[in-house]
């Protein structure tokens, strides 16, 4: 296609007044017949068709030319000479548009491929560089190619720097970095490692022109530390004063207090997920560093938004530890950030690494205070992979002390019972336990309730719909069957909070927009306040109409989305896919399912055992650690527990396992010596028609063990001596052998 007949069809399009693509995508058909006046042939021509026919939201058409586009032969020079064509920013717009995609995303995956080896070809910037020294006219050329090589050319220019000694040229590399502008500022951060002082020193007075107030945040430590020399820590002064106050002159109003101050607000910042990262279409983040194999040369890595994050908060947070001897504030966000990072790395099935050079071995190391002051600053700043990170270092060493608290200063290993991630929460809670505290405390009854919820955990994740007409929920419920979850339908507000707070594996909440008894606003405001339901996503259901509504909730909370009801499974996935991969917290897979399980009947069972009962009221558990006998992987430890409450059900419960035919023999004779027990420490509290239903067991029971068992039982009932005399009798006097 001529690129006139391109432009003509491009101004109709503006004439026109444009076309609203949202409308015509879902309208425009697959095979509609293309408006060109010829079928274009060449990567070129193909390609301006593709984006002619996204400007006039024809997405069929789009799709059919980028297609036959990604057929043909697109060799690096062709690549080369569409993005130089149109700009490197039409691939990324195309790369979003979903009906374009995959093969969008392969195309600028290509062309970024392409213009990476180009751009960063040694040789090829040297001979750029060379040319920076001839005629204006030609510098400017250069400049100008170096510009559109973008942050690929950075290291050669830093190792320009570096090795040239001529009077006069670092200057000109040091210009040509300025003239770049913005897009040199991430290698250049990262150039502020070298060990070469010249070098940073030029490195910060590059940045003080082209960086703005977040660069000045890589700044203060070289500012303020007695380390440096005279020169980098004037350059940094300097690019500070024109970062932070917009004038060179004002460096008088920087001091070694402010930089630790703006440190610690840096590493708080990144701490509590408030800095933003530019991510590339596999969604990773670039960060810059020096090569360890090569030493000298920069580097560009390739790593998910929260190691960058996290690695940026803790390079913060150590420059603060450097500057401020003592400092605990400091100290215990790089504590927390470390771990993080560690946790980020390994995700949420992996215990954290440990040994020599791990977070967690280095966390040890400071001691408790430290720990204690870290988990203090990761539930602050709402950051449950930092908290549960530090909760499970802290079992190595947490002692009842971190249980005190004061109006001033409250304990924070009991303010993580109540921080809103249920991760956080029973990390908190094992600590606790597997300190075993010598006397009750305040949220003991907590530990108890956290522990309870995990045990009734079904290992699948479960999505509570509410809604007051029972036929619409119920095909919702239907729909959210068939992508994977457990659906439980509660018929009011008030019953979503209800079943949602009692259980640990609700993994979403769905209100219809006309919920009742709590209306929607009351029911939304109870979930949030209430530390067991406040970190569950809530999707809103309903028309167009209350979209309003629903947007002043998101306003206010947290973790609320909305979306039109469904007509079929694909509608609803692709309405709530996004938000549910996009929160912060990852929900418990199976496998963390079942190890909390497992884990919270071991504890228990823990805290059945001597004077703990007196600190831990098990009593409320009596159900549920029933109802964990059944699974085999629980039964021991769950009749362990059991067994140790003083109640009459207790009794009961224990006289029904031993006369439960289905299951296993030891785990009935295991019920029998503990039901024995219970009655000589408790006394005889079955009933009447228990006992002789133990007696009839006991007569039919054929199994050995199991007899002696039941037999052990009937002892245990203190026969009267008639009844001994019938017993004694029966068995006879046995014959010599």
């Amino acid at each position: 296609m001529s690129r006139t007949r391109y432009v003509l069809l491009l101004l109709t399009v503006a004439i026109s007044g444009g076309v609203n693509q949202h409308q015509l995508v879902a309208q425009q058909p697959a095979a509609a017949t293309s408006p060109l006046l010829e079928e274009p042939t060449s990567p070129e021509a193909v390609f301006d068709s593709v984006v002619l026919m996204v400007e006039l939201a024809r997405p069929g058409l789009a799709r059919r030319y980028l297609d036959q586009l990604m057929m043909l032969d697109l060799d690096e020079p062709t690549l080369l000479r569409l993005r130089d064509k149109h700009g490197p920013a039409i691939f990324l717009r195309l790369a979003d548009l979903e009906y374009l995609q995959p093969g969008s995303i392969q195309l600028v995956q290509k062309m970024n491929e392409a213009f990476r080896r180009v751009a960063s070809d040694p040789a090829r910037v040297d001979r750029l560089i060379n040319d920076l020294q001839k005629s204006p006219a030609q510098r400017d050329v250069a400049i100008l190619q170096l510009r559109s090589g973008g942050a690929l050319v950075v290291p050669r220019l830093i190792t320009g720097i570096r090795e040239l000694n001529k009077p006069g040229q670092q200057e000109l590399l040091q210009y040509t970095l300025v003239k770049m502008g913005e897009v040199v500022v991430p290698p250049l951060i990262g150039a502020l490692e070298s060990t070469d002082p010249n070098l940073r020193a030029i490195v910060i007075q590059v940045l003080g022109r082209v960086g703005d107030r977040s660069t000045a945040g890589y700044l203060w430590n070289y500012a303020a530390t007695d380390q440096e020399t005279p020169a980098v820590r004037l350059a940094a002064t300097k690019a500070l004063a024109r970062l932070v106050f917009g004038d060179v002159r004002r460096v008088n109003r920087l001091n070694r207090t402010m930089a630790i101050q703006e440190l610690i607000r840096e590493a708080k910042r990144h701490l509590g997920g408030n800095a933003q990262w530019r991510t590339n279409t596999e969604g990773q983040v670039g960060i810059w560093q020096f090569d360890p194999q090569q030493p000298g040369r920069l580097v560009e890595i390739k790593v998910k938004p929260g190691e960058a994050r996290f690695h940026a908060g803790s390079r913060f947070a150590l420059q603060a530890v450097r500057l401020s001897e003592g400092n605990r504030t400091a100290q215990g966000l790089f504590l927390s950030l470390a771990l993080a990072r560690d946790r980020e790395r390994v995700g949420w099935k992996q215990p954290l690494p440990r040994g020599e050079g791990s977070a967690s071995h280095m966390a040890v190391l400071a001691g408790q205070d430290a720990l204690a002051n870290a988990l203090r600053l990761a539930v602050h700043h709402e950051n449950p992979q930092a908290a549960a990170s530090v909760l499970e270092v802290m079992r190595l060493s947490a002692g009842p002390h971190d249980l005190v608290s004061s109006p001033q200063r409250p304990s924070p290993l009991i303010a993580a019972l109540n921080y809103p991630d249920r991760r956080v929460q029973f990390g908190s809670a094992v600590v606790i336990v597997e300190m075993d505290p010598p006397s009750g405390f305040r949220q003991s009854s907590r530990v108890v309730e956290i522990l309870h919820r995990a045990i009734r955990t079904e290992n699948s994740p479960h999505v509570v719909v509410s809604g007051p007409n029972p036929a619409a929920a119920s095909n919702l419920a239907g729909m959210f069957e068939k992508s994977g979850y457990r659906s439980m339908l509660a018929a009011t507000g008030r019953d979503a909070f209800k079943v949602a707070a009692r259980r640990d594996d609700v993994d979403l909440i769905v209100l219809d927009a006309n919920v009742v008894r709590w209306g929607l606003s009351q029911t939304v405001a109870n979930l949030r306040a209430d530390a067991r339901t406040s970190m569950i996503p809530i999707a809103v259901v309903g028309n167009e109409k209350r979209l309003a509504s629903v947007g002043r909730l998101q306003g206010r909370y947290s973790l609320i989305t909305y979306f039109i009801r469904p007509a079929n499974t694909e509608a609803l996935k692709s309405q709530l896919t996004s938000f549910l991969t996009g929160l912060q917290s990852a929900s418990l897979s199976e496998s963390e399912r079942a190890q909390r399980s497992a884990m919270a009947v071991s504890l228990l069972s823990f805290l059945a055992d001597g004077n703990r009962k007196h600190v831990f009221d098990l009593r409320p558990l009596e159900g549920a650690l029933f109802d964990a006998i059944a699974n085999p992987a629980l039964a021991d430890n769950a009749l362990f527990a059991l067994a140790t409450l003083p109640t009459v059900s207790t009794q009961e419960r224990l006289s029904e396992l031993v006369m439960q035919e289905t299951l296993e023999e030891d785990l009935r004779v295991t019920a029998a010596a503990h039901l024995v027990f219970h009655i000589q420490r408790r006394g005889l509290l079955l009933s009447k028609q228990r006992v002789a239903d133990l007696k009839t067991t006991h007569s039919v029971v054929k199994a050995p063990e199991l007899k002696s068992a039941l037999a052990a039982i009937q002892g245990a009932l203190r026969p009267d001596a008639k009844s001994v005399d019938q017993r004694l009798l029966k068995f006879g006097v046995p014959r010599p052998r």
